[in-house]
């Protein structure tokens, strides 16, 4: 407490004690709120939905909101899939498709393993859906030739209840092969299998390194919808209402009648992007498409006659090319 001088009411701190006070709260200010170190995820705050807004998978699969991906749940938006009166933010990770445990994963590049070794920070805000609480469990399990977030075993943070409430995981980023990718501590939101009416709303997730001796978790910082999509179209994207025709000459189905090259928005993580195709129309012409030459950056779409010497077109066709972790 500074050193008052003067009379009431105008006492006032001593020029040493003003600077001193000053000193201190830039040094809080800088630390609290100045400063947002940047973050390893991308789409934290779950702005990105380019598959769907609401899907269930069985198995291990990136269904729905980007970069986020499930085994045996769904992960939706709020408010969908039936639901109602859910906070219109963040995603929810739901386990109302059958009783049995579900799982939810995060996976972050990290080419050359530089971030090997370095301490982090895990955070994100949370709250169970409706009245009732559970206790979030977090498995620390590693993967064959890939790196973790190493909490330091598998974590049970508080109890998460029908208010947000912030959840603050650190470790050690560490590597068990020679993979260029680690993963976070996975979210188990029914771990024992049994009742399946805990459903998790998460928001404002974030990774970040400590290289500064501050070990809390920095203010989260919404990007650009625009700049979040370009961050996850890296991993996949997809292509809606597409059009192409040409002349194809030759035995049945041997001859592409045109070849398109089609670039990605933007250069895609891996230069063997998986690419499928989906809906569209042949107009009767017996055409289908096939995938040519792919790189990081575009993919030959080939458009193929099912009989010789025939005017071929496709209409409406829907293009995506995937280069998950």
């Amino acid at each position: 407490m500074a050193k008052l001088i003067g009379t009431a009411p105008n006492q006032v701190p001593t020029n040493a004690d003003l600077g001193t006070m000053a000193y201190q709260d830039k040094d809080v200010v800088r630390k609290e709120f100045e400063i947002s170190r940047p973050n390893l995820v991308i789409n934290g705050d779950f702005q990105v939905w380019q598959r769907s807004d609401n899907a269930y998978t069985g198995s291990n699969g990136y269904v729905s909101v980007d970069r986020m991906k499930s085994t045996r749940g769904r992960i939706r938006k709020p408010n969908t899939n039936g639901n109602s009166g859910e906070d219109d933010r963040g995603c929810i990770l739901d386990t109302t498709d059958g009783s049995v445990y579900v799982h939810f994963d995060y996976f972050i590049e990290d080419v050359g393993q530089k971030l090997a070794g370095k301490e982090a920070i895990m955070s994100f805000e949370a709250k169970a859906i409706g009245s009732s609480s559970f206790g979030l469990y977090m498995e620390n399990s590693s993967y064959s030739s890939a790196g973790r977030l190493d909490t330091g075993g598998n974590n049970t943070p508080p109890v998460v209840n029908y208010e947000w409430r912030t959840v603050v995981l650190r470790g050690t980023i560490t590597y068990d092969g020679s993979g260029e990718y680690f993963h976070l501590p996975r979210f188990y939101v029914n771990p024992t299998g049994g009742a399946s009416t805990q459903n998790l709303q998460i928001d404002k997730l974030k990774v970040e390194i400590v290289e500064d001796g501050y070990k809390n978790p920095t203010p989260f910082v919404s990007k650009p919808y625009h700049e979040e999509l370009a961050a996850c179209q890296r991993y996949y994207n997809k292509a809606s209402g597409m059009w192409m025709s040409g002349q194809s000459y030759g035995t049945s189905g041997s001859v592409d009648g045109l070849v398109m090259p089609f670039r990605f928005p933007v250069d895609m993580r891996i230069s063997s992007p998986t690419i499928a195709f989906s809906g569209g129309n042949d107009g009767g012409s017996q055409a289908t498409l096939h995938s040519g030459g792919t790189s990081t950056s575009h993919v030959n779409i080939n458009l193929r006659s099912q009989a010789g010497d025939l005017f071929v077109w496709y209409t409406d066709f829907t293009v995506t090319a995937d280069a998950e972790i």
